[in-house]
């Protein structure tokens, strides 16, 4: 089980890796602003890389920009998946795609430990087994030899005292 797990957090983590290597591709383009709030969050026209149109939309400004380029900033376009065309700063703020990467990252080495972890614990466990198995099957061999060896007895009888008379019989030997 711990296996499919582990190839879960590879698979997880790989497609992380494959969001974040294609965001390398992402084109930086200029913006203009249209307006901007005290929070920082501006609303923004610019040229579409791909088909050229003049877009519109919401985009998280740089929040240390110059007073006098208070109508433009810089940003990026994403370009893979179901999230091409979404903008973000330099920061990485704004494209649900850089948080599915990061996610994806997170869970894809959380998934490989965890894995780790359960994989460790059970291999100590099938090792401790198959000595207690080993251990049991080396004591049922050794009463077994043992059983066959004729008996010594270390208890001393009373002399006089027969200790192979059935329980009954009288003799002699028997003290009354």
């Amino acid at each position: 089980m711990f296996r499919w797990i582990a190839l879960l957090g590879v698979v997880a983590g790989g497609l992380g890796i494959a969001g974040i290597v294609a965001a390398d591709g992402d084109p930086q383009i200029d913006l203009t602003v249209l307006k901007e709030d005290s929070s920082g969050n501006c609303t923004v026209t610019w040229k579409d890389p791909d088909d050229g149109r003049l877009r519109k939309g919401p985009f998280r400004c740089t929040p240390d920009r110059d007073t006098s380029l208070s109508d433009w900033d810089t940003g990026w376009v994403v370009s893979y998946g179901p999230w091409k065309g979404e903008l973000y700063n330099a920061e990485w703020e704004g494209a649900t795609a850089n948080t599915v990467n990061d996610g994806l990252m997170a869970a894809g080495f959380l998934l490989l430990v965890g894995a780790a972890v359960g994989g460790g614990i059970r291999v100590v466990q099938r090792r401790a087994d198959r000595r207690v198995e080993q251990r049991a099957t080396a004591l049922a061999a050794e009463w077994a030899t043992a059983a066959e060896r004729p008996g010594v007895s270390l208890v001393k009888s009373p002399t006089g005292v027969s200790l192979h008379k059935s329980p009954g019989e009288d003799g002699p030997d028997r003290p009354e």
